[in-house]
């Protein structure tokens, strides 16, 4: 019903008036000639129809017939609305335009959406996925789901199972990580745990294992800490995965020397902003400028657009090239001392954090005044984690 409401506003029809001496022979007239005449009511003689306009203008002969004569009311219609508005024909240009767009971009693929665990490497994804046709801006027809998913698959041991699904202009990707099964679980590899540096044991955590060492024990480096050998009372072994904390007291040494002619790094206030927009993968530059000469560090944003909370193919790039320049001073041995100690500070932070579980219990910094500079020495006591696992070499005797 709804199909024949919406032919009939395209093609046009109008509501008409029939009066005359015999109206009614002049509907069972266009029931035989084959003209379609709908919502017909009669008031007070006269006969109010609907007919579309072609068939309108046949009813000219049939209404000399029967002695009588019609006249329009109303007219319906896409052709009567774009005669009404033909003067704005700008504007109707403009709305079928607007039509024919949206329906080519709709042939294209806006946003990438995938959706992937911690251990996947999303950029290094949407780089492969790019190299083989998934990107934004790619042609829907031209997107190979089942090839790609098998070579992304191929490519990524990580990765267990993949599917990229098109739903309108959005292609969603959906990664599984590779798990490895209870088979291969099960059959763990022993190990014991080492130390990864000399030190004096102070507490023992063990959750796996047997203990080699005891607390206040001097350990040094590669010294067997935890065995994965467990015996039983009843003279039996077995080898486990050894599972354990040990933590130790450990001294680290840090030196920085700087010497009086000492040159730096300093940022300017010179700074240059470049954006651009990217649309379906074209990209076209908002600001006209160079990138610096001089030494810069270059920062960059992407921005997506949205509207009503779609995702429209639009990014919006920033970047930002922030300049810097070496500055050249003659320190005096306070200030090359103090300039050492900030160097320190910077060096003690990424020391400590790049060890296990390591606590600060004591800091000493000494001083030594050269010709040519000064020298910082920074010697931390430390309590850190020191275990390390190793597998447990297991000789097949034959």
């Amino acid at each position: 019903m709804i199909f024949l409401v919406i032919l009939r506003w395209i093609c046009g029809y109008v509501e008409f008036e029939i009066r005359g001496r015999f109206p009614e022979r002049l509907i069972n007239l266009t029931a035989q000639n084959g003209i379609s005449l709908w919502k017909v009511q009669p008031k007070s003689g006269v006969i109010s129809a609907r007919a579309r306009v072609r068939d309108y203008r046949k009813l000219r002969y049939i209404t000399r017939k029967c002695q009588a004569h019609t006249r329009i009311k109303r007219r319906f219609g896409a052709r009567f609305l774009a005669a009404k508005y033909w003067h704005r024909r700008g504007l109707l240009i403009g709305a079928a335009l607007f039509v024919a767009i949206c329906q080519i971009l709709s042939m294209f693929v806006w946003v990438v959406d995938i959706n992937a665990p911690d251990i996947i490497n999303e950029y290094e994804l949407r780089e492969q996925l790019a190299e083989n046709g998934v990107y934004v801006g790619a042609l829907k027809s031209s997107i190979q789901k089942t090839e790609t998913q098998h070579i992304i698959i191929l490519e990524n041991s990580d990765i267990s199972w993949m599917s990229i699904n098109i739903m309108g202009s959005v292609c969603e990707v959906e990664i599984s990580p590779n798990i490895q099964s209870s088979d291969e679980a099960s059959e763990a590899v022993a190990t014991n745990m080492k130390a990864t540096t000399d030190g004096v044991i102070t507490r023992l955590e063990i959750k796996n294992g047997t203990a080699a060492v005891v607390v206040g024990q001097g350990v040094t480096e590669d010294m067997l800490l935890v065995s994965g050998v467990l015996e039983y009372a009843n003279g039996q072994s077995v080898l486990v995965q050894a599972d354990a904390k040990v933590f130790a007291r450990t001294t680290h040494t840090l030196q920085v020397e700087i010497p009086y002619d000492y040159s730096k790094i300093t940022k300017t206030d010179s700074e240059i902003v470049k954006r651009s927009v990217n649309i379906m993968g074209l990209a076209v530059p908002l600001t006209l400028c160079g990138t610096p000469s001089d030494t810069y560090i270059k920062t960059v944003q992407h921005e997506n657009v949205s509207l009503f909370d779609t995702m429209l193919p639009i990014e919006v790039e920033t970047e930002v090239f922030q300049s810097y320049e070496y500055i050249s001073q003659t320190l005096s041995a306070s200030q090359a001392e103090e300039t050492a100690m900030e160097q320190l500070e910077i060096e003690k932070f990424f020391t400590v954090m790049s060890l296990s579980e390591a606590e600060i219990l004591d800091e000493q910094y000494e001083t030594e005044i050269l010709d040519d500079g000064v020298v910082v020495t920074l010697t931390l006591t430390l309590e850190e984690n020191i275990c390390k696992s190793e597998e447990i070499q297991v000789k097949d005797i034959t």
